[in-house]
This record gives C-alpha cells, sequence and structure tokens, in this order.
C-alpha cells in the first residue's frame, strides 16, 4: 500500500491509517455519509493515540 510505504520512508512506519472502498461512485449519499462518519472516528482514534 502506498501510505504504509510513505510512513515508512517519512520515519513513522507504526502511523495510523484510514482505509476507505471504492468506487465512491457507485455509493448512495447515505452510504458515503456512513463511510465518512466511520472515517471520522477512526481518525480523531490515531490523533489521541499514544506513539
Amino acid at each position: 500500500m502506498a501510505a504504509t510505504a510513505r510512513a515508512k520512508v517519512l520515519g513513522l512506519p507504526d502511523h495510523p491509517l484510514v482505509v476507505l472502498p471504492h468506487p465512491f461512485i457507485n455509493r448512495s449519499a447515505e452510504e458515503v455519509a456512513q463511510l465518512a462518519a466511520q472515517a471520522v472516528e477512526q481518525i480523531a482514534a490515531g490523533l489521541v493515540r499514544q506513539p
């Protein structure tokens, strides 16, 4: 995964990642909203996680 490789290059091998399924074009607005809500929870958890 490109994000994992980039994190390693930047010296952050354990950096938490949020992965979203693609494509979005086939999803309803409700599905996209649900995915976004889940992503926000994961992002917030990653921001407050101890290294």
